[in-house]
């Protein structure tokens, strides 16, 4: 398993009463980090599960990865006020 984390955790947060939902993984505790990747999905249909294989390959590469969905995409809501 090398020590990298074997799966993508999926993450939740909320501010200003909007929920940001997304997923990351990569080095695992301890192990030194080759850079971060934030992958950002197009508009339309996009969603952060359209990412998965792009994070597993940063993660398994070193590379801590992270992506979310924006408002209105995946499991968050639209709620933005502009």
């Amino acid at each position: 398993m090398n020590g990298r984390m074997s799966e993508l955790i999926p993450f939740t947060h909320t501010v200003d009463g909007e929920r940001l939902s997304g997923l990351y993984g990569g080095a695992g505790p301890g192990e030194a980090v080759r850079a971060t990747a934030v992958l950002l999905h197009g508009a339309g249909n996009g969603s952060k599960e359209r990412l998965v294989p792009l994070l597993e390959e940063f993660a398994a590469h070193g590379c801590r990865a992270l992506a979310f969905d924006f408002s209105g995409h995946g499991r968050v809501p639209a709620s933005c006020a502009s």
